[in-house]
């Protein structure tokens, strides 16, 4: 699922008087966040996103983003335990003339459908490990088996 917010920031809003919304999530595993920032913010546009008292993104307390004609996007992991969830959007604006709007993008999955993501990977991966680990142990004991029985030595693996 991705949620998204269209947060206007009014003109010449200051950090002690910055702009409040909301984003209503289900219970889930946040994995990507993108914070769209179009042409002409020139940096005065500032967001930051909070669950409650606490800011979640960016992870600094008391900074904000702020960009120009630039997309902010990366991965995370934050869980979201309860349902309905809230986080807020905190912005302000330093452009004394214009409202900005900045774009919020997150998307959420259940844990299990990020877990089911990243399981072929792992399941791949235990068994190129075992194949190595049979591999091993069999170079390790082929020059006995070729005391005992040397035409079965020399079988490809």
């Amino acid at each position: 699922m991705i949620y998204t917010l269209d947060f206007e920031i009014g003109s010449n809003t200051s950090e002690p008087g910055r702009i409040t919304d909301n984003i209503y999530l289900v219970r889930g595993l946040i994995y990507k966040i993108e914070f769209k920032f179009p042409p002409g913010c020139a940096g005065l546009a500032h967001v930051c996103i909070n669950q409650g008292v606490s800011q979640i993104w960016p992870s600094t307390s008391g900074n904000y983003f702020a960009s120009d004609n630039e997309t902010i996007s990366f991965d995370d992991l934050f869980e979201i335990t309860s349902e309905p969830a809230q986080l807020e959007a905190y912005g302000y604006n330093e452009d004394t003339a214009n409202k900005h709007t900045i774009y919020i993008r997150i998307g959420l999955v259940d844990k299990w459908e990020y877990q089911a993501r990243f399981l072929p990977t792992i399941i791949t991966k235990m068994r190129k490990l075992e194949e190595e680990q049979e591999e091993a142990q069999y170079k390790e004991v082929a020059p006995k088996i070729e005391l005992i029985l040397p035409f079965r030595a020399n079988r490809e693996l």
